[in-house]
């Protein structure tokens, strides 16, 4: 499930959503609850999609379940800016759906930093804002913001061009098919996977 549907809809990049911050996925692992009660806190509205039965939502934190990702644009287009806060790499490019699904329908978004990610960062300049955590309140901030309207406008054009042109769910089949042609030779990081 690494990668995005090949023509998602676009979000709607809106001078004034509804709400400042978008979060995808569950609320269960270590950190995320206190996270977007830190985000809600510092006076940034909230929108959380997603399985919340287990812990619940931090108060003043909106809720809604989770959607057919071919129709998360609808729920995405009332946010400025998506926060991305844990993904996988097990295999080099195959990043976690979640962080395709939000470049791939153009989600303004701010991808906090993984130190065993640091090597494949570089991808995304120009696309995502990529930081720290203690750097993330003040990104936010300022792409929820009305002067970073023009950044979320730049940055959802480049990252759906990007990951429509590169990491759609039929790129990642291709990937696949061509492991087993005569006349290609896999990556390393494909045949060490299949491995596993």
């Amino acid at each position: 499930d690494q990668g995005c549907p090949t023509g998602i809809p676009t979000v709607d990049v809106r001078e004034r959503p509804r709400w400042d911050v978008f979060y995808a996925g569950h609320l269960d692992e270590a950190g995320r609850f206190e996270r977007l009660a830190r985000i809600q806190q510092a006076g940034l509205r909230v929108l959380c999609c997603g399985d919340t039965t287990s812990v619940g939502v931090p108060e003043g934190v909106t809720a809604m379940p989770w959607m057919d990702p071919m129709r998360l644009f609808e729920l995405a287009s009332n946010c400025s800016v998506g926060l991305v806060d844990s993904y996988r790499l097990d295999v080099a490019g195959y990043w976690s759906d979640r962080l395709w699904l939000y470049l791939g329908m153009g989600m303004p978004s701010v991808v906090l930093r993984q130190e065993d990610m640091l090597p494949h960062y570089p991808i995304m300049r120009g696309i995502a804002t990529v930081c720290a955590e203690r750097d993330m309140m003040g990104f936010l901030r300022y792409l929820s913001g009305a002067a970073g309207w023009d950044a979320r406008r730049v940055m959802s054009a480049s990252s759906r061009r990007f990951v429509q042109s590169e990491h759609t769910y039929e790129h990642r089949c291709q990937e696949i098919l061509e492991c087993f042609s005569p006349t290609k030779q896999p990556s390393a990081e494909l045949v060490a996977a299949a491995d596993l």
